[in-house]
């Protein structure tokens, strides 16, 4: 488990990479919008301001193409815009050329099933958001945080987000060259594709209270659940701690369906831009009314939030750790008049008390490499998480209320 900060993002630019931000700010505008004729067309000032920008645009890449000090081809440079234009809009967005949509769209049907990583590119870094116990990517060594600098010596800094999916996720038996950086310093690995099995949650007993790893929110997690949650052993001492650190992406259905085992009434929505398009409501009768404490960090993102956010706010349910990554939404695509496709977000999911959930979630109680007391150095940040997150299960009610 990693809480690794993205750095700042570069203060200098390339030439190249001038041109890559002006063409990317000046075709978000349509983009973010849906559509060319949707952008210009809601009033007068803005067409005549997108016609202005467009014509700026026009003059700067004429004055390019034929001053610019270094020959420039076109094509590689819109297909940086485009890159830049999606960067812009959100982590998971990209676009794919016409002649790489099938490859990609093969590489999507496999998710993280070859590595165990979820990869998203955020403020121009390529970085590893989740990594599946048990995967390849965890097997070598490979941390939610770090940083992917090289894929098979190639440098990830324009390399589109779906072309290193592409990579990540080929045939089974072949082998990827990582370099990452992490804390400061790079690191390098190499993994073999290969398919895995999801780890089902597992309890570990602590000081009286139960640890639950979720693993990742797929097909029979709900059942292992109510399972666990039966058991004698856990359900006599009514303080739960739920580790939801590095899960990545997964399902929102299954993790509201997970959710319903802890709370009751309304469990939120899916928002449009300007409209609901589906509202969810707890299906069943909780079947945990004990303390519960949530571990979350960076790492933690989509299903996952969803999950923590209605415990917390329906279970009062406490997190400790680490901010999550901030992005629970639902993917959509489009397909372009050239043939390329546009893999964008098109809803968020909205939280019981009217949220969007498009930003981090902050922990109740944050653990982090500052938080070390004396005596604490050779510690890891892991052992002060869990230490702390059993500290709040063990609070007396008030205590714990009043801490969050």
């Amino acid at each position: 488990m990693s809480d690794s900060a993205l750095p700042d993002s570069p203060g200098r630019f390339s030439g190249s990479r001038a041109l890559f931000v002006l063409i990317s700010v000046l075709l978000l505008a349509p983009i973010a919008t849906g559509s060319l004729t949707r952008a210009i067309a809601s009033s007068d000032d803005k067409k005549d301001s997108f016609y202005r920008e467009f014509a700026v645009f026009t003059e700067v890449l004429e004055h390019i193409r034929k001053r610019y000090v270094e020959e420039t081809v076109l094509d590689e440079l819109f297909a940086g815009a485009f890159d830049g234009a999606t960067d812009a809009l959100d982590p998971m967005a990209t676009y794919v050329p016409a002649d790489s949509v099938a490859r990609y769209r093969e590489a999507l049907g496999h998710g993280i099933q070859r590595t165990g990583l979820q990869l998203v590119r955020d403020r121009g870094f390529l970085f590893v958001v989740g990594v599946a116990p048990g995967s390849s990517g965890d097997e070598v060594g490979l941390k939610s945080g770090d940083i992917v600098s090289k894929l098979n010596g190639r440098s990830t800094r324009l390399l589109p987000l779906w072309e290193a999916r592409v990579m990540l996720g080929g045939e089974v038996g072949t082998k990827v060259a990582i370099e990452v950086l992490r804390q400061g310093q790079t690191k390098d690995f190499e993994l073999t594709l290969r398919e895995f099995e999801t780890e089902e949650p597992n309890v570990e007993m602590r000081e009286g209270v139960a640890i639950v790893q979720i693993g990742q929110f797929e097909p029979g997690l709900v059942e292992r659940l109510e399972e666990l949650l039966s058991t004698p052993e856990v359900a006599k001492n009514g303080r739960l701690i739920l580790d939801l650190r590095s899960i990545a992406g997964g399902s929102v259905d299954i993790a509201l369906a997970a959710a319903d085992l802890f709370v009751d009434g309304a469990l939120g929505e899916l928002r449009e831009r300007t409209e609901v398009v589906e509202t969810f409501t707890s299906s069943r009768e909780r079947i945990w009314n004990g303390r519960l404490v949530l571990l979350t960090n960076r790492g933690s993102q989509g299903a996952s939030e969803v999950f923590a956010v209605v415990l917390k706010q329906l279970a009062e349910a406490v997190t400790v750790g680490g901010g999550t990554f901030g992005h629970a939404g639902r993917s959509a695509s489009r397909t372009l008049s050239g043939g390329g496709e546009f893999f964008y977000t098109d809803a968020f999911y909205v939280t019981p008390d009217g949220t969007m959930l498009n930003q981090t979630l902050a922990p109740d109680s944050a653990v982090t490499g500052s938080s070390r007391r004396l005596g604490d150095v050779d510690r890891s940040l892991d052992e002060l998480i869990i230490e702390r997150a059993i500290e709040v299960a063990l609070e007396p009610e008030a205590a714990q209320k009043k801490a969050a």
